[in-house]
């Protein structure tokens, strides 16, 4: 199984040679690539890499590679002139949101970058084995893969009455489970840790939430539907939640 990474570098000499360098890897498939922040976060939401690859500053981009990797909340690797002076930050994202952070100094010796990369994967590969869960869905019990769900709620169809729940996953159709219960997730093998509560009704990976707007109280998903198809929507948001979410 290749690795899907995205690249964002803001200087293109220096792109196409992290590309051409990263793309020789063979555990890695390089999916998206960008010189600018807005562009390379629609690159990735369309592409869902399991990785990112960003520079820190990105001279004339309102944003900044530390930026880009809060909003994304994908495991990340910095590859920058000044990785020192934001050691604070990359701390931060690691500890706010339990991401998998490395960082390289330019200038970048190829073979550096490589060996870089083979230690993040080996990492990767670690988080990646223990984020399963088995869960019933209909009379049968599956292993899911935790980056795989979107989010789970309330089956409106059954009623409050009923402690049926839907799954939903970015990759298959919407599920069933009977008799689920959120305050039992932990003892299931969930990792708390990659989901937030946002309402009675709601809780969602951490992972996958694109934008939090404050105006409306809602959170943007994509999720895959009955249909097959890739579908956005917002939900709600309650107050009581909203000091859970770190956005």
């Amino acid at each position: 199984m290749a690795w899907k990474l995205a690249i964002l570098e803001d200087d293109a000499f220096q792109l196409k040679d992290l590309k051409e360098t990263l793309s020789s890897i063979k555990e890695v498939e390089v999916v998206a690539w960008a010189t600018g922040s807005s562009e390379f976060i629609n690159l990735v939401e369309e592409n869902r890499p399991d990785f990112i690859v960003t520079d820190i500053n990105l001279n004339s981009d309102p944003s900044s590679g530390i930026l880009v990797a809060h909003r994304l909340k994908l495991p990340v690797i910095f590859a920058s002139g000044n990785n020192a002076a934001y050691l604070k930050d990359i701390e931060s994202l690691k500890r706010d949101h339990d991401l998998l952070v490395d960082h390289i100094t330019k200038p970048i010796r190829e073979e550096d970058l490589i060996k870089t990369v083979h230690r993040f994967l080996q990492d990767l590969s670690l988080r990646k084995a223990a984020s399963s869960v088995w869960l019933k869905i209909g009379e049968q019990r599956e292993k899911l893969s935790i980056s795989d769900i979107v989010y789970i709620g309330t089956d409106k169809k059954q009623g409050s009455a009923s402690n049926n729940k839907v799954i939903y996953f970015r990759n298959r159709k919407p599920e069933i489970l009977v008799d689920f219960s959120f305050v039992r997730m932990p003892q299931l093998g969930f990792d708390m840790s990659a989901f937030v509560q946002i309402h009675k009704s709601f809780i969602i990976n951490k992972e996958h939430f694109t934008s939090y707007d404050l105006h409306l109280k809602s959170i943007k998903v994509k999720v895959h539907s009955e249909t097959a198809s890739i579908e956005e929507i917002h939900l709600p948001v309650s107050d009581n939640y909203r000091s859970h979410l770190k956005v």
